[in-house]
């Protein structure tokens, strides 16, 4: 028996003693966890905005790239850039980008932007995801809307209005719209460029998700001070701020200083001409869009 109990003894597992966290230890590292998870994520957002910009601006580059290689091979005339507002896409259209961003089913079809019978800039950029800024969340019907990118109305020539090829005309320059308007400059060569100048004339904007619809942007330059309004609405995807490229090629993030000019977004179209008086965005804009003829 003696043996026998021997031997079961040595076959026994040996014993360990256990100890389990108390609930002070357990709420301690819990809390630790809360710091170092309060202290990182900062961190990771301003990282991960710093990122979306370098995408936003990459994105400009290239575009702007097809548009002076576009100009390259046409006698120095500027790509399309009159198509009508809100209209939906149709074969007759063409522009340096087609498409209205406010209906379907051009809001959603990333085909259509690099479809170069069409959208007369494709042929030098055949990349979609280029024109829509990564921190663009906006949807149409659950799906992702397929551009967040329009060009200066100042910028560019005429395709589906007349006479074919001529500069356009600007039309909300003055204030209030007006498509034969001579006061202020329009560019329809890259020659033309000359005041504002390349580095000072934006031509790619990334606009506001409640206000974008035509591939064009708007300012009126004519009503200044306490006169002043904001037609179209620049977007703030970047922490209040946007991409914005101008004719010698550069991009940039540009911060806005008035709330007025990146109201929330809500979902319902913003109006066109709203009075925005001594506004330092809208100066900023004005004296980036045109210039007295």
């Amino acid at each position: 028996m003696k043996t026998v109990n021997k031997r079961r003894s040595r076959l026994a597992p040996p014993h360990y003693e256990t100890r389990a966290f108390t609930l002070i230890e357990l709420l301690v590292v819990i809390a630790i966890i809360a710091i170092l998870a309060g202290l990182l994520l900062p961190v990771l957002g301003k990282a991960k905005m710093k990122g979306q910009g370098i995408s936003c601006m990459n994105n400009n580059r290239q575009i702007m790239l097809a548009w002076r290689m576009y100009a390259d091979d046409n006698n120095d005339v500027l790509a399309p850039n009159d198509y009508p507002y809100t209209t939906p896409f149709n074969t007759t259209l063409r522009s340096w980008v087609v498409g209205s961003m406010d209906v379907l089913p051009d809001a959603t079809n990333t085909a259509i932007l690099v479809n170069p019978q069409y959208s007369m800039l494709a042929s030098y950029n055949a990349n979609a995801a280029t024109y829509k800024c990564s921190a663009d969340q906006s949807m149409m019907k659950n799906a992702p809307r397929a551009r967040s990118m329009s060009m200066n109305s100042s910028v560019g020539t005429r395709w589906n209005t007349s006479p074919r090829g001529t500069a356009i005309g600007g039309g909300w320059l003055p204030g209030s719209y007006n498509d034969a308007q001579t006061t202020w400059r329009t560019y329809g060569k890259f020659s033309d460029i000359t005041a504002p100048s390349p580095s000072d004339l934006w031509v790619l904007m990334d606009e506001h998700p409640d206000s974008i619809n035509d591939p064009l942007m708007a300012v009126e330059c004519g009503l200044i001070n306490a006169a002043a309004m904001i037609v179209d609405y620049p977007a703030s995807y970047h922490n209040g701020a946007c991409g914005i490229a101008f004719a010698e090629g550069h991009a940039e993030i540009h911060r806005w200083k008035d709330g007025r000019t990146t109201p929330p977004v809500t979902h319902v179209p913003l109006p066109l001409g709203v009075s925005s008086a001594n506004n330092p965005d809208v100066t900023w804009l004005q004296q980036h869009t045109s210039a007295p003829r």
